[in-house]
């Protein structure tokens, strides 16, 4: 093989490697985006699903619509003090999408960002208590 040859297989082998590393690190085309001003702005709010906390709050994943798009987040509320300190609100986005989370200390009434909808996906509020890490509450929404 000539000088030329191998250059030109070299640089082949380059560009082609450049392209796979591309593929391997570019973001996946349905990764959720968050967006934490829907849940105030969002209008025909409803909540989908509940479940009452021992303190006479509610974990609640919500649906409502923005900018002709739905959104789903989670929501505490009125979570009394028992999940004021030491515990987080999750949402989380998995089984038949890309995993993608959001979290946000629990102080009083507390949402979530929002995700738009995908009838794909199961969604997942969960009440996290920070000390352990553990699950002290959850929903799990399947295909919206």
């Amino acid at each position: 093989m000539g000088k030329t040859t191998r250059r030109a297989t070299s640089m082949g082998l380059m560009a082609m490697a450049t392209v796979v590393a591309g593929l391997l690190t570019a973001p996946a085309a349905n990764a959720a985006s968050w967006y934490s001003s829907v849940p105030t702005n969002a209008t025909n709010v409803e909540t989908v699903m509940e479940a009452e906390l021992g303190s006479g709050g509610y974990l609640q994943i919500r649906r409502g619509k923005y900018d002709g798009r739905t959104y789903l987040w989670g929501r505490v509320a009125s979570p009394g003090s028992t999940y004021n300190s030491d515990h987080t609100l999750r949402f989380q986005i998995g089984l038949g999408c890309a995993s993608a989370t959001t979290s946000k200390d629990i102080d009083r009434t507390t949402y979530t960002s929002a995700t738009t909808r995908d009838t794909d996906c199961t969604y997942f509020a969960n009440i996290i208590k920070r000390s352990t890490g553990k699950v002290v509450k959850g929903l799990q929404l399947n295909n919206p």
